[in-house]
């Protein structure tokens, strides 16, 4: 899995390097193809809540967007070059140290839940139901307890 990592904020705590290798973590774990590639770009609130009203028509700050490379793909890698560009993952860094705080832990970890839930997200997963929610929220689960 190739990541390529990109941030319009400062200094935030965690490095490029960092996001890029538990990114890799969380594609093995989802057996994604060796040579498919991601986008992860670390911004601020303005960023996002622009990003978040332009796409879903939501002038709230959230903590993660993806936008598929293949709006189509349906979760299955037949038929798929190995060769894939699966899309970007947005993470607001403001957003992602809020929510760390809440839940008690640190920022890479709450980094990490993100990246799942946003590559996740790449591959068709959703959460629009409860049982989507469900099952979308237990494979994330799984994979954050992979990541060291």
């Amino acid at each position: 899995m190739q990541v390529h990592t990109y941030a319009s904020v400062r200094s935030f705590g965690v490095s490029l390097d960092w996001i890029s290798r538990a990114a890799t973590q969380l594609a093995r774990g989802l057996q994604l193809p060796k040579k498919s590639s991601i986008s992860v770009v670390c911004i601020g609130q303005v960023k996002m809540r622009t990003l978040h009203r332009l796409y879903s028509g939501d002038a709230t700050v959230t903590d993660v967007l993806s936008f598929p490379a293949n709006e189509s793909y349906d979760g299955k890698w037949r038929g798929v070059a190995d060769e894939t560009e699966l899309g970007e993952v947005f993470i607001c860094i403001p957003q992602a140290k809020r929510q760390a705080k809440i839940a008690g832990h640190s920022l890479k970890e709450e980094i990490v839940i993100l990246l799942a839930h946003g590559l996740l997200h790449l591959i068709g997963h959703d959460h629009g139901t409860k049982v989507q929610a469900r099952r979308m929220y237990a494979l994330q689960d799984k994979l954050v307890r992979k990541v060291k």
